[in-house]
């Protein structure tokens, strides 16, 4: 039983909130993409729906289940049962092939009622090569849809109603199904046919009530996962520039059940496969620039940590038509995190390619605008050069950016050792730096002391300057007998003048009103 949605994920999947779902994501770089379909919006919120279709676990029904906010504050358990036939259990096949139905329902005009079309435009759609095996693959994968039950309670919104209904029973993706094969010498030479989609999914795709997806990027995985897990993180991240899920959590998300994957190796490994397909991949609102797999902090898990940054090769140069006719292309204007993505990219292969001249790929830069937006743009930077020196002791050499992006952990640590160094270095300076203020003070506080003291001495009559004298020599003396040999000497002079001034320098020398100055 799927169940024990984060926080996160929670929000995005709620029914009840369709625009944070993504229904409304619909992003004007896209609008004009062939490749995009707009799947029912329910279906996309239950990515456990579809199966792996390798699997080698028995058929058996799926029960998923979460909790949901409900528009009044409250909560309540959305749940769906996926039943199976002699067919099996829908697989991560049957959804390309929903993906396809819905395009053959799109370009036939979006009808109410029956969609013809055919097994060969299927496979077209499909990127399948037409033979007998895809003929009854194909079909196969359509019987799935028509024949496996669904239960749907308090989880199905209709989009048309703006309401969640309580239960829905009986529920299959397709109402009708009609394949006609004609064949000339054991082999298809004519078929046609027609299907319809279950009312409550028709009434929705009339409404609006959907997700658009990448039908092309789908066809593109070889991994079944990485095709479940981008179908979520699409839904998931279409209001969001950063998503992490601990590896426990998240294929009980996709449904993914079995001994295999309750091992936290096996989890690790399946997802180092499928994080590899997914890094740099577009999505329908961005591009996932970043996807790796780090310990969790208490040690017991894997987590995914997933960032997106914008997609800048969908943002390609527009042509406008310039003078004479001549048509003159115009690119967009890079926003400021973009131009130091680009200097972060040209200041790598400049230190690991020594190059000269850079032109980096988009995917780097979007590699670079996560790291940056993740970081800042100063450790983004230390992580390229601690990265360059790492590399070196092991001879690593990486050809592009994506591959410096596994030290950025060790990276952050050095840096923040660093840190760390660094202002206690600068305590240390700024300490050095007071004692000296504090030594400079000292002496000017001296320097004029001692020339008040001289002042004070000049302004003595010269019987109290004689007198001070006398008795300054007379306390020399005493404490020091050896200078009675050199009292008619110039030093011995010296000495005296000295001392009284320091005498006079540690008297309390106090400042009166008429500036008359006065020792006690």
């Amino acid at each position: 039983m799927i169940q024990g949605e984060s926080s996160t994920t929670d929000e995005a999947l709620s029914h009840d909130d369709p625009k944070k779902a993504g229904e409304q994501a619909r992003p004007k770089n896209n609008e004009d993409r062939n490749d995009i379909v707009r799947s029912e919006l329910n279906i996309e919120k239950w990515p456990a729906i579809w199966k792996p279709a390798k699997s080698k676990n028995r058929p058996a029904v799926r029960i998923m289940q979460r909790e949901v906010t409900l528009p009044g504050g409250g909560r309540v358990v959305a749940r769906v049962e996926l039943g199976f036939t002699h067919l099996g259990e829908l697989t991560t096949e049957d959804q390309r092939t929903y993906y396809a139905l819905v395009k053959q329902w799109e370009i036939s005009g979006r009808p109410t009622e029956q969609t013809f079309f055919s097994i060969r435009g299927l496979a077209r759609f499909l990127n399948k090569k037409w033979g007998s095996n895809v003929i009854e693959a194909v079909t196969q994968s359509l019987r799935r849809l028509r024949t496996a039950p669904f239960t749907w309670q308090n989880a199905y919104h209709d989009g048309a109603n703006k309401d969640t209904l309580e239960v829905i029973e009986t529920f299959n993706v397709l109402s009708e199904l009609k394949i006609i094969r004609q064949k000339t010498e054991g082999r298809v030479s004519k078929e046609a046919g027609y299907f319809r989609f279950n009312d409550f999914i028709n009434r929705n795709l009339l409404a609006h009530h959907t997700k658009p997806v990448l039908f092309d990027t789908i066809l593109k995985f070889e991994s079944e996962v990485a095709q479940l897990l981008y179908t979520h993180i699409d839904l998931i991240m279409a209001d969001k520039r950063h998503y992490e899920r601990r590896s426990k959590e998240l294929f009980g998300d996709l449904g993914l059940k079995g001994k295999e994957y309750g091992r936290l190796y096996e989890r690790k490994r399946i997802l180092e496969r499928a994080m590899r397909e997914l890094q740099g991949v577009s999505l329908t609102t961005g591009v996932v620039a970043a996807a790796t797999i780090e310990k969790t902090r208490d040690k017991k898990d894997y987590k995914v940590v997933f960032a997106k940054a914008t997609n800048l090769a969908r943002n390609s140069p527009s042509q406008q038509q310039g003078r004479g006719g001549v048509v003159a292309l115009s690119q967009p204007a890079r926003t400021a995190v973009e131009l130091q993505a680009h200097d972060l990219v040209v200041h790598f292969h400049k230190l690991f390619h020594k190059l000269s001249r850079v032109f980096p790929q988009s995917k780097e830069i979007n590699q670079a605008i996560s790291l940056i937006a993740s970081h800042g743009f100063e450790q983004a930077q230390y992580i390229v050069d601690f990265s360059h020196r790492a590399a070196a002791q092991t001879n690593y050499a990486p050809q592009a950016f994506g591959g410096i992006l596994q030290y950025t952990s060790q990276a952050l640590a050095g840096y923040e050792q660093n840190q760390r160094e660094i202002e206690a270095a600068g305590r240390n300076k700024a300490q050095a730096a007071n004692r000296h203020k504090w030594d400079e003070l000292q002496k000017k506080v001296e320097e004029v002391r001692r020339s008040h003291a001289h002042a004070k001495l000049e302004s003595l009559p010269q019987s109290e300057q004689d007198a001070l004298y006398e008795r300054v020599k007379r306390d020399l003396v005493s404490r020091s007998p050896w200078l009675v040999q050199s009292t008619s000497t110039r030093m011995f002079e010296g000495i005296v003048r000295a001392a009284v001034v320091d005498e006079l320098v540690g008297a309390r020398i106090k400042e009166k009103p008429e500036g008359k100055l006065q020792t006690s």
